[in-house]
């Protein structure tokens, strides 16, 4: 029972240690001294002394290891154990002894590195280096704690220059083109989302820096990664007036420029029904609900448009093309303002001189309005749908040159000249349609302006009169054949 006992005591010693290892081989086989070598992402040197036969082993963490040949072959520091196996001396390539002194020395080392996982982790899901201007990227970043012992003071800074960074949840914060992550002690997985917009063309530079605290040794780590932002393949242009009147034609320049290496499948545009298409160019091809070219060449094509329906529409554009094997698509909508008319611009004769009045009749705001009334300036910030507002110009003229500009709602800027004569100005009642604000702020009604002039009473005079006498003329009985025989004979006979 006893040597049962000791057979069981046996076996647990020699597994039990290979069981609770969690060494993890990074690296065996031959380096050669004074040059740096990878083993995964990190960078690792040895040194050789000659004089001392030592072998210096810089450690990613910046920090070292020393191996003497003559009276070890392994050393252990902090979490790693190396052991050097081989030496090799040549000069030129060919072998030579250990004690051959020479500026042409070159020495090998067969080494094995074995790590003791412990400390952090990090896992990072982006590995593009190409990004267009346009696009937004989400990376998914996340740390876990490796191995038994304990990690303190855990800081994590992503850097992207020529980016926006913005981060979701509370896991890390965000701060113009840094991601940031802070911890006293990391005890479970954590998990950061956050996304880049590129803010300008050309080549950046991703610099993320991990550093924390493990069996009180400071650890930091470098990871960098160069990324380039470039324009999109297709670069699309639309020249277009976004301010129309009704029945008025425009014209929509899309212009079109692809990369070498892309190919424009499709153009596509979508218009609303409010929108009838006078001309276009010729490649272009309608069904029901689009128009649209395949393949398409870097030109510039038009589409030549008509609305007789006021309103704000929103045309939309679609171009599907292949960059590098993979098919995109661009989509863009662009807005049309279909306007009815203008503000109207209208002079009273007043006691006192004459008012300028301006006036909207339409849905729509029209705001930031200058008005030059020959040496007279004014400027009214905004005029509402269905509001007037008047202007005391304080003169006496026949006629009146009126410049205004003036922008509406929706940002579209107008520049109108007026020769202006007066107008007869009606009293405002409460039953008027349009109200507006006056001078003094009082809110009246404002009835529509009858213009009324002598010249127009004189017209209308001579009118009727005209219209009088071709009456008379079309009215008169007509004389009959016998009528005018009897008048023919008594002329002859000299009859009365």
């Amino acid at each position: 029972m006893k040597m049962k006992k000791f057979y069981i005591f046996l076996v647990l010693l020699l597994v039990l240690p290979s069981a609770l290892s969690l060494d993890k081989k990074l690296y065996s086989g031959w380096v050669k001294a004074g040059e740096p070598f990878l083993v995964g992402n990190e960078t690792f040197l040895v040194n050789y002394i000659l004089d001392n036969n030592a072998s210096i082993i810089m450690l990613p963490e910046g920090i070292s290891a020393v191996i003497y040949a003559s009276s070890m072959n392994c050393t252990s520091e902090w979490l790693y154990t190396i052991c050097q196996e081989k030496q090799k001396f040549q000069v030129k390539g060919n072998d030579v002894p250990p004690d051959v002194r020479s500026n042409s020395l070159d020495v090998s080392l067969f080494i094995k590195i074995n790590k003791t996982d412990a400390g952090i982790e990090l896992n990072k899901d982006f590995n593009q280096s190409l990004i267009f201007l346009g696009d937004v990227i989400y990376i998914k970043m996340s740390m876990d704690k490796v191995g038994q012992p304990s990690v303190y003071n855990l800081s994590f800074a992503d850097s992207f220059l020529g980016f926006v960074v913005e981060s979701f949840g509370s896991s890390c914060t965000s701060s113009r083109d840094i991601i940031n992550f802070d911890a006293k002690k990391l005890d479970k997985k954590i998990v950061c989302i956050y996304r880049l917009i590129p803010q300008k063309a050309g080549v950046f530079n991703n610099t993320a820096v991990l550093s924390y605290v493990v069996l009180d040794k400071a650890i930091t780590k470098k990871y960098n990664q160069k990324i380039t932002v470039s324009e999109y393949p297709i670069t699309l242009k639309l020249n277009y007036t976004r301010g129309i009147k009704v029945a008025q034609n425009f014209k929509v320049n899309i212009s079109l420029n692809k990369s070498k290496d892309s190919e424009i499948k499709e153009l596509r545009v979508y218009l609303p029904l409010h929108l009838s298409v006078i001309n276009k160019s010729p490649e272009f091809t309608s069904d029901q609900k689009s128009l649209y070219i395949t393949f398409p060449k870097n030109t510039t094509y038009f589409i030549l448009l008509q609305s007789l329906f006021s309103g704000n529409f929103t045309a939309n554009l679609s171009i599907i093309y292949e960059h590098n094997k993979v098919s995109s698509e661009i989509k863009k909508g662009f807005l049309l303002e279909i306007l009815p008319s203008l503000p109207e611009f209208k002079i009273f004769k007043t006691q006192e001189g004459s008012v300028l009045r301006v006036s909207n009749t339409e849905n729509i705001s029209f705001k930031n309005i200058k008005m030059f009334a020959n040496d007279m300036e004014f400027d009214l910030p905004l005029l509402e749908k269905s509001k007037y507002k008047e202007f005391d110009l304080n003169e006496d003229n026949n006629m009146t040159h009126i410049s205004a500009s003036f922008s509406s709602q929706f940002g579209q800027e107008y520049s109108e000249s007026y020769l202006l004569g007066y107008s007869a100005k009606e009293e405002l009642t409460k039953n008027s349609s349009a109200v507006g604000d006056v001078d003094n702020d009082k809110k009246d009604d404002l009835s529509v302006p009858i213009k009324i002039s002598m010249n127009t009473w004189i017209i209308a005079c001579i009118a009727a009169c005209l219209l009088l006498i071709f009456l008379f003329i079309r009215l008169r009985p007509k004389e009959s054949q016998l009528d005018r025989d009897i008048r023919e004979i008594k002329k002859n006979n000299n009859f009365k």
